[in-house]
């Protein structure tokens, strides 16, 4: 299946096996996954959500400091 990463460092399109988290799909594309969280529509997802389709993931990094 294909999942599209839209992210402010440039658009990620990821082919993975159906079944794959989140997670998995991160770290095929060298995203760090502690330092962003994903979202779907308005609904941020876990990183250990399973996928079973093709689908377009927003994901958006997470700053913090003092």
């Amino acid at each position: 299946m294909n999942i599209q990463l839209l992210w402010k460092e440039g658009d990620i399109a990821i082919d993975i096996e159906s079944g794959s988290t989140i997670a998995q799909v991160l770290h095929k594309a060298n995203i760090l996954a502690s330092t962003v969280i994903v979202c779907y529509g308005e609904q941020v997802l876990p990183h250990s959500t399973v996928l079973h389709q093709d689908m377009a993931l927003e994901v958006m990094t997470i700053s913090s400091g003092g």
